[in-house]
């Protein structure tokens, strides 16, 4: 620990600053390093002195920087003048005006002279970001939290969050609905992009006719882990009936599963995946679709999986065979394999491109498959 027992003046008279308790240094860098040497240059020894403060004062020195317009400091300079104590005299230097300012004032008086107000909770929230700066533009973001009555909810989410990073404000800049904002869930949430699929899950959920809003926000507020928040999102997805987007398929022998409980059902009976909740969520997004072949009532036939397939611009949907799969997983006999092609090929559904007959690519496709256990698939059509 050290002592700061004062600056150089930039005048023939020595301006002795207050003397003060520091804190161990600790560097930064970035643009904040690049305003505050410029600030040294008028002002040496600010840059060290800066390196010594408080984290709650530091943080209001890097907000200071993010909205200083370096082509015109006079500006900030006079607004500091405000708060500044007396031996900040208006004659120096803008810059110099700028850096004895932000080392004699507190933070309080900072934040006043950056933004013009310090709203409720701002200083608990900078002195709890630690050392490191954010990113310039997410102090005004964080000032607006409090500053704003629209925004306010999110500040108050902010006094019981632990520590503050940028993470945890593009979160909480994310997820507007007041129901979700709450501290474990913007836990939970690990970035940017995880906020925006969470807010957009949640906001397709609602729009469901089978969803109770309530109950789902309760869940999602209950939610402690992850794990425990993907389970509340999967219970109600699951619990979707009529699912969108489906396949037409005139033929007699197919049909095409059209519910949830139809998965599960089917699902069932061949012993297939389709009760798991990967197939259930891509299907009631309409990313999948599913159809039974059963050419006779009184044996078991085939799930064929259909992936649907759109042209740029255009929102028309036809529907390609991705996979054909027996009861128990088992091997599908080929001739079973192109009966089904053909049945569906000539009701307009495209057919994978799969190597056949005894061409160069079917016999690496067959020999690479028996090796290691299918390195592509086969689906042969003929």
């Amino acid at each position: 620990m050290w002592e700061l027992q004062g600056i150089e003046a930039f005048t023939e008279q020595r301006l002795e600053l207050p003397v003060r308790r520091t804190f161990a240094p600790r560097a930064y860098g970035d643009s904040y390093l690049q305003a505050a040497s410029r600030l040294d240059t008028a002002c040496p020894g600010f840059l060290n002195a800066s390196f010594h403060v408080s984290a709650l004062k530091r943080q209001a020195i890097f907000a200071c920087f993010a909205e200083a317009d370096w082509e015109r400091p006079d500006q900030l300079a006079s607004r500091l003048r405000g708060v500044a104590p007396a031996e900040c005299i208006s004659h120096l230097d803008p810059l110099a005006q700028i850096a004895r300012s932000l080392i004699t004032s507190r933070a309080r008086e900072i934040i006043l002279a950056t933004y013009g107000e310090v709203p409720n909770g701002l200083l608990g929230a900078l002195a709890r970001i630690g050392d490191e700066p954010l990113p310039e533009p997410y102090y005004r973001v964080l000032f607006n939290f409090f500053a704003k009555p629209n925004l306010r909810k999110k500040g108050r989410v902010l006094r019981h969050v632990g520590r503050i990073d940028v993470r945890t404000l593009q979160v909480i800049e994310i997820v507007d609905a007041a129901e979700l904002l709450n501290p474990a869930i913007i836990s939970l949430l690990a970035s940017q992009n995880n906020a925006f699929d969470f807010t957009q899950t949640v906001r397709w959920l609602k729009e469901l006719d089978h969803v109770d809003n309530d109950a789902l926000d309760e869940a999602i507020r209950g939610a402690t882990t992850r794990r425990s928040l993907g389970r509340a999102l999967q219970y109600w997805i699951e619990r979707t009936e009529q699912l969108p987007g489906l396949p037409v398929l005139n033929d007699p022998e197919f049909q095409v599963l059209s519910s949830v409980s139809m998965l599960r059902a089917k699902g069932i009976e061949y012993r297939v995946c389709l009760t798991s909740s990967e197939p259930i969520r891509e299907a009631v997004l309409g990313l999948v679709a599913f159809a039974e072949w059963r050419p006779t009532p009184d044996e078991l036939g085939v799930i064929v999986e259909l992936r649907p397939l759109v042209r740029s611009g255009s929102h028309a949907r036809h529907w390609m065979i991705a996979s054909i799969n027996a009861p128990d997983n088992s091997p599908v006999p080929r001739s079973i394999r192109i009966q089904v092609g053909r049945r569906l090929g000539a009701l307009g559904y495209f057919l994978p491109v799969r190597p056949t007959g005894d061409d160069t690519a079917a016999c690496v496709s067959r020999l690479m498959r028996r090796l290691d256990g299918g390195w592509l698939t086969d689906l042969e059509i003929e």
